[in-house]
């Protein structure tokens, strides 16, 4: 199974980024969205991964359009 993960936004908004993981990570790992971060938006998002001994990922997926 798998969660997915969306930056905040209204219905009427097209988000061009998304996070998919599986859910089983989510039980070992603590799992934190910024959607609060200065980079958040519509088109990139920040995910922090944290292990249960204190180790960090963090996870920055930007939607770039080709020009």
């Amino acid at each position: 199974m798998w969660d997915a993960h969306l930056p905040n936004h209204a219905n009427t908004d097209t988000c061009k980024v998304a996070i998919y993981m599986q859910k089983t990570l989510a039980q070992t790992h603590t799992i934190n969205l910024h959607t609060d971060h200065r980079l958040a938006s519509l088109n990139s998002m920040i995910l922090d991964i944290t292990s249960t001994d204190g180790l960090v990922l963090r996870l920055i997926n930007i939607y770039h359009p080709l020009l």
